[in-house]
């Protein structure tokens, strides 16, 4: 039930209903608490992720699930508390594809771009035999979160010089993972000609797009 709300989006009942299950001395389970924390994420409610957050060290789940730390880093993450999300994710000793992922977005998000870009060579480095996707991604949370982190690495170099280091990076998307570039991917390198004063770069890279450019691909030149 509590995934089924959460899978339509009424949060607050999700929550709602796993305080019934205190309540009536029916013990969550892991899954719940994932549940929990998404919920949490979702509209924002960073309290009650803080108290099923103890739920969680008391019952030592913080220690022994992956799922369930990563759901907490997430959870702090969007709700925008920076220091937690970091104290987790220093703590945290076996980081996966997901783990990084979150970190790299946040800080990107929060505007330590230096830090999401160090982040991003860190992970390379930790992930020696990060993930090769086939050709065209899959519905996988794993490739979901390899490409989020690819376009939280472009974010960074939007804004920071120079602007070669996002071409680069583009470069070794395709050739060494094997991603192909996907509309927000293509949106993000017009900016970041765009940024770079390289219209003719731009207009370029739109006409040899893999994909139809859309209004979203045209709205960085607009602004130039």
């Amino acid at each position: 039930m509590i995934n089924g709300y959460l899978q339509n989006g009424a949060h607050e009942e999700a929550l709602t209903l796993q305080s019934v299950m205190f309540k009536e001395d029916v013990e969550p389970n892991e899954i719940t608490f994932v549940c929990a924390l998404s919920s949490c994420e979702k509209i924002g409610a960073l309290e009650t992720g803080a108290c099923v957050h103890q739920c969680l060290m008391k019952r030592g789940l913080c220690r022994n699930s992956r799922a369930v730390r990563n759901a907490l880093l997430d959870m702090y993450a969007k709700c925008g508390d920076m220091a937690c999300t970091s104290k987790l994710f220093a703590e945290v000793g076996e980081r996966d594809l997901l783990t990084w992922s979150i970190m790299i977005w946040t800080s990107a998000f929060h505007g330590c771009l230096e830090d999401a870009l160090d982040c991003f060579q860190q992970m390379k480095s930790a992930l020696y035999n990060f993930i090769c996707l086939p050709p065209l991604f899959s519905e996988r949370a794993g490739d979901i979160h390899e490409l989020q982190s690819f376009c939280s690495e472009q974010h960074c170099t939007m804004y920071m010089k120079p602007f070669k280091r996002g071409v680069r990076l583009k470069s070794c998307m395709q050739r060494e993972y094997s991603v192909e570039l996907t509309p927000k991917h293509c949106t993000t390198m017009v900016d970041l000609y765009g940024r770079a004063d390289r219209l003719v770069s731009a207009l370029r890279f739109i006409e040899s797009m893999p994909i139809s450019p859309d209004f979203a691909a045209w709205r960085p030149l607009l602004r130039m």
